[in-house]
């Protein structure tokens, strides 16, 4: 029988959970100093990473549905560290860019990323990162769902 001390002793979500609180507490305790916090960064991260990414790409690379991406977007729009416009052939489309004052912060922003992440690194184990991180890809693909 499932009892409520078994669910919370052995709960996947709950401890994913529990586990993504404390490190975006951390990671955001390091961007504080330049105005970030964690989702903004990583949203500067990923709209680095291409010229030009519209805001589905956006969403899929963060994991984020596009009403939360479009709340992570609108302050660094209005700093000016991003512009959205249309996509050329496509103006339902939205294509985020990163300003020079975004890549700008971003370079700031790193050395104190590398200094969360060298701590969350340490805290877990440096060598088995990489296989906890494919594990947790796994929960990160389409999930089964009973059509029923």
């Amino acid at each position: 029988m499932t009892t409520p001390a078994r669910i919370a002793s052995t709960c996947v979500m709950q401890t994913l959970r529990a586990a993504a609180r404390a490190v975006t507490q951390a990671y955001e305790a390091a961007l504080a100093p330049h105005g970030l916090t964690a989702s903004q960064f990583s949203a500067l991260v990923a709209a680095a990473l291409g010229d030009g990414v519209t805001m589905g790409q956006l969403a899929r690379r963060l994991g984020a549905d596009r009403t939360t991406l479009t709340r992570v977007l609108a302050p660094l729009e209005r700093r000016g560290l991003i512009a959205s416009a249309a996509a050329k052939g496509d103006a339902r489309s939205r294509v985020v860019t990163l300003s020079p004052e975004g890549r700008a912060l971003l370079a700031a922003a790193i050395p104190d990323w590398e200094d969360a992440q060298a701590r969350a690194l340490a805290r877990i184990g440096a060598g088995d990162w990489p296989a906890i991180q494919t594990r947790l890809a796994r929960l990160r693909a389409e999930p089964d769902h009973d059509t029923g």
